[in-house]
């Protein structure tokens, strides 16, 4: 996974951040010919004529976590596959992808671009440096919309021109501590990083989080990437009783390395994971029986009428993806860009996806996220997850296939 977002931004939120409220109880999706086409509810008669729709991703696709051809992959599958079912509301899209490497002067470069010579009129988001255009975008008056940086950037509940189809950060670090309560524990351990003095700062806050859903942080302490072992931390955590553990550290091979080290010493808790602290490998991994996790989106995974043209166009491709939540989350950002274009004119402008996200009320893109409604002039908090469990490798959705929301210190089906 490219994603690095989730070992720092613990440290980012004040306790007061996590007044959680609750979240729609509408569950509608948008019947509009444009989510229609991009959902494959209806195929179109007649190949897009309008001028073209055009948005620019900027991905981190390279640089920090090495190259990862998810965004890009699934953009093109996506526009593929719009396209080829008569476009959105007669226009054909255009998805153009620009690689920033996790680099603050590309990515704001990459905005520039895409706006004033590509005429890019919503940018998807799955850059590591997005706070790089931020200030750029907002005086383009440009909207930004999510693909997988939702649950990983402040932005998304800081400034009303940042558009998230997933859970926010503060509904996504208080679910780590309802994970835990939801494994069966009673008490909960954290590891953090130790190559970032932010990340102490994380501590007070789940702690917080803990009590409010009625189990105990019993046990907290850093550990290092890099470190030979972490047999001391391991034991530590087990004398103290924790029986589910959070560890986020510098990246995914050292937390999952600390899982393994913990079962050397005949210490398997029920592993909890942000989006991005575990992958693949770990829910193959037979030293880690039970991981409980959340997504900001309907995981991968999940097989009923919400992702069947998901699957149908990208189910090939995910025993291949370098991390399939990444994939359906830029899906997922994509659909929503669909459904805010289902009324451009003929010439389609920024101001037209504005007007679009505004008129969402409770839309859920198809099952594929949480319901959905966007306020002009307010940041676009969203407090709703999806939870699922892996054990012994096979992925389930244990809260099922709808999305759970934290209200205060309660976890409720919206």
């Amino acid at each position: 996974m490219r994603k690095k977002g989730h070992l720092m931004w613990l440290a980012l939120i004040g306790a007061s951040a996590l007044a959680i409220t609750a979240c729609s109880s509408s569950s509608s999706s948008s019947s509009s010919p444009a989510a229609a086409a991009a959902t494959g509810t209806s195929a179109a008669s007649s190949a897009p004529s309008g001028a073209p729709l055009v948005i620019g991703v900027i991905s981190s696709d390279s640089g920090y976590g090495g190259n990862n051809p998810d965004v890009p992959t699934t953009a093109k599958d996506w526009e593929t596959y719009v396209n080829s079912h008569g476009g959105i509301a007669g226009h054909s899209v255009q998805v153009i992808v620009e690689d920033d490497a996790d680099n603050a002067a590309t990515a704001l470069q990459d905005a520039q671009d895409l706006i004033q010579n590509k005429h890019a009129i919503a940018i998807g988001d799955s850059s590591l440096s997005n706070a790089a255009f931020e200030k750029y975008v907002d005086s383009a008056k440009v909207p930004v919309i999510s693909l997988n940086e939702g649950d990983a950037s402040t932005q998304y509940f800081t400034d009303a021109n940042f558009f998230t189809d997933e859970a926010t950060v503060p509904a996504g670090i208080w679910a780590q501590s309802k994970l835990a309560q939801l494994s069966g524990a009673t008490k909960y351990g954290f590891l953090y990083c130790a190559e970032d003095p932010n990340c102490a700062s994380a501590v007070p806050l789940t702690k917080a989080d803990a009590a409010s859903v009625g189990i105990k942080l019993a046990y907290q302490a850093s550990f290092s990437s890099s470190a030979p072992n972490y047999t001391a931390q391991c034991l530590a955590a087990q004398q103290a009783g924790v029986e589910a553990l959070f560890v986020a550290g510098a990246n995914q091979s050292a937390n999952e390395r600390v899982l393994d080290n913990c079962a050397s010493q005949h210490y398997q808790p029920a592993a909890i994971a942000a989006v991005g602290t575990l992958g693949n490998a770990a829910a193959k991994d037979p030293q880690i029986p039970v991981e409980w996790g959340y997504t900001g989106t309907i995981p991968w995974f999940v097989k009923d009428a919400s992702t069947a043209t998901f699957d149908s166009v990208m189910g090939s491709y995910l025993p291949n993806a370098i991390s399939p939540p990444l994939v359906i989350g830029t899906w997922t950002g994509l659909e929503l860009f669909a459904a805010a274009a289902a009324h451009v004119g003929a010439t389609p402008t920024a101001q037209d996806i504005y007007t679009g996200l505004y008129s969402l009320k409770g839309d859920t893109l198809g099952g594929l996220t949480a319901p959905l409604t966007f306020k002009k002039g307010q940041p676009n908090q969203d407090n709703c997850f999806f939870v699922y469990e892996v054990k012994n490798g096979t992925y389930t959705t244990p809260e099922g296939t709808s999305p759970v929301c934290a209200v205060g210190a309660a976890l409720e089906q919206p």
